[in-house]
């Protein structure tokens, strides 16, 4: 046995380890207390009464008084669906009857017992009709229950009572209440110092070296106006690929035509990799104006298609897609160059650079779209089930219905791993065509707010609207997360969450139109490679429904064990009744909320 202590009131925690006492009673049926008598009650009704000789602080020392005592109220006790103390009574249910026994103190000295043992009284009946498989007292002359039935809407129902008679207090304190319940009549608690954070277990180690909160950076940008845009491509291993042809179009640009029927992707120029992979193309100081108007409508991002595709030395295809975001800067009539941030592990790259590797172009033309059925197999499905972020990184690759093995090789064709086979570029003049398969709008995550204990947690996704999302590619049967697409609108809008809390923590999603393609990379020879694509487009409202919803809980990231494991320069304290905003100019969104969700069907 272990006592505790709730030291809430001086801004302890709320069970504070005070002593443990070296007593087995595994195999009681029952153990009972008001703080001083302690009752252990056998199956068979056989009770071990103890002393406890300080219960303000649990401290003191328990010495058994009475040893094998048996009567007829501890054998209906031993029998009770539920029983309980409060104050000097006993308090058991059985088949829908509350009974009641008053605890008299014998007289010091009477069989020899220092201190005095205990005599139970006669029972009375306290309550009858009583509908609940468990009971307890919160004080004197009150009755709480809980029920247990088949029907889901009243089991673990929590109901309150007065006794003497029974009287209804409250028909529906809490639904859904299951286990046991245990709860003792104390007195108030004194109200806790606002200035203490409560917790549990350990204290938390102060800390004294908290420095001041810093403005975050600004993502790095080229500090001049510059029109050029760049990259890097590899073979699957990371080996940079020399002599590739770098075609680079217009990505929204489809937007305003019947892409269903195929639309073009108006070229901006082409390019050719170095030694190195790298390549880069100065684009049109004056832009088409299908071009001009899709980066007007996307708030001036201009995003881009890089496309290059080769042959193995054994004759598999492979493709080589980037996405990529210009700025344009109306005054001058160039572009700034905003880059990205393409995951790069499928080419085990070694260096930061940003780098796209050649990847299998094996998709069948005729690649459908995977049924409802399929789509709840997929992993995107059960993540998107659980009420919970996980924070798990969402693998690479997926399937359309199911989880592919933990050993899954992309660069696996005919049984050949091919990643690290020398590639011959196509050659000839290429163009880029788009087929539009779907349009949907599906809610994804924009970020999330955190509060504990005395705050509250706001999030707004304010008016630039400017958020980066990545795009899902199919070019070998299975999706991959790709670059990332920018996001922007020229009207103002702001939606969000205010003051949800204290102990909140949730994402917040708007909705993103989403399209998906079948593209084809036709060069003088005909159609060279053929590719699918699902990707964000721009915040749409369907019609009649939510501006944005919450979304999951993860507060998991919360609490003071992550605070304390945390480094000092992540840390700063605000004062009681000011506020602190953390604001991005792009919210980038990484592979979770990708095309590849239960909310897209396709990934």
């Amino acid at each position: 046995m272990k006592t505790y202590k709730d030291n809430t009131a001086t801004g302890g925690p709320l069970l504070a380890s005070v002593k443990t006492y070296s007593l087995n009673w595994s195999s009681a049926k029952w153990i009972l207390t008001n703080g001083t008598r302690i009752l252990v009650i056998g199956a068979d009704g056989t009770t071990d009464v103890y002393n406890q000789s300080n219960p303000a602080t649990g401290d003191g020392t328990t010495t058994k008084v009475m040893d094998d005592l048996k009567a007829s109220v501890t054998t209906s006790l031993a029998s009770a669906d539920s029983a309980w103390m409060v104050n000097s009574a006993i308090q058991w249910l059985t088949d829908g009857k509350v009974q009641q026994s008053t605890i008299s103190n014998l007289p010091p000295g009477i069989g020899s017992i220092t201190p005095s043992g205990i005599r139970l009284e006669a029972p009375t009946t306290a309550a009858t009709g009583v509908d609940a498989a468990q009971a307890w007292a919160p004080g004197p002359n009150a009755l709480s229950t809980q029920s247990v039935t088949s029907d889901p809407d009243t089991t673990g129902q929590v109901r309150s009572y007065t006794t003497g008679p029974l009287t209804t207090a409250d028909d529906d304190v809490r639904a859904g209440i299951v286990g046991d319940i245990m709860a003792d009549a104390g007195p108030c608690l004194t109200d806790p110092d606002p200035e203490v954070v409560p917790y549990f277990g350990t204290a938390p180690a102060g800390d004294t070296d908290i420095p001041t909160a810093q403005q975050p950076s600004e993502d790095p940008s080229p500090t001049t106006p510059s029109n050029t845009v760049s990259g890097k491509f590899a073979l699957g291993n990371g080996k940079p690929v020399q002599g590739l042809t770098v075609t680079v179009t217009a990505a929204d640009a489809t937007l305003a035509g019947d892409s269903s029927a195929g639309v073009d992707e108006p070229v901006l120029g082409t390019a050719t990799t170095a030694a190195d992979g790298t390549w880069k193309l100065d684009l049109p100081a004056k832009l088409p104006a299908s071009v001009q108007r899709a980066t007007d409508d996307n708030g001036g991002a201009l995003n881009l298609n890089a496309t290059s595709a080769a042959t193995t030395t054994t004759g598999a295809p492979v493709l080589g897609i980037d996405a990529l975001t210009a700025v344009p800067v109306p005054s001058q009539g160039t572009s700034l160059t905003a880059g990205t941030d393409l995951n790069s592990k499928a080419a085990e790259a070694t260096d930061g650079d940003h780098t796209v590797p050649l990847i299998p172009n094996t998709v069948d033309d005729a690649a459908k779209d995977s049924s409802a059925e399929q789509e709840q197999q997929s992993l995107a499905a059960k993540v998107e089930a659980e009420p919970q972020a996980t924070g798990e990184e969402t693998p690479l690759w997926q399937s359309d219905h199911s989880i592919l093995p933990a050993d899954y090789n992309p660069y696996s064709v005919g049984g050949k791993d091919i990643s690290a086979e020398t590639v011959t570029p196509q050659v000839g003049d290429c163009q880029t065509a788009a087929y539009e398969q779907w349009s949907k709008i599906r809610y994804t995550v924009v970020g999330e707010a955190h509060a504990t204990w005395d705050a509250k947690a706001s999030f707004q996704y304010d008016s630039s609207m400017n958020s980066s999302v990545e795009l899902a590619i199919n070019s070998n049967g299975n999706w991959k997360a790709g670059a990332n697409r920018n996001l922007s609108n020229e009207f103002g809008l702001s939606t969000g969450y205010m003051k949800k809390g204290s102990y909140y923590a949730h994402q917040y999603k708007v909705p993103i139109e989403y399209r998906k393609y079948k593209k084809q990379h036709i060069c003088s020879m005909g159609v060279k490679s053929t590719w699918y694509t699902v990707e964000p487009k721009r915040y749409r409202l369907p019609a009649g429904q939510a501006v944005g919803k919450i979304g999951k809980d993860v507060s998991a990231k919360d609490g003071s064990r992550n605070y304390s494991h945390a480094p000092n320069r992540n840390k700063g304290t605000i004062q009681r009744g000011t506020f602190f905003e953390l604001t991005r100019k792009t919210t980038s969104l990484g592979r979770d909320p990708v095309g590849c969700t239960q909310e897209v069907p396709s990934c």
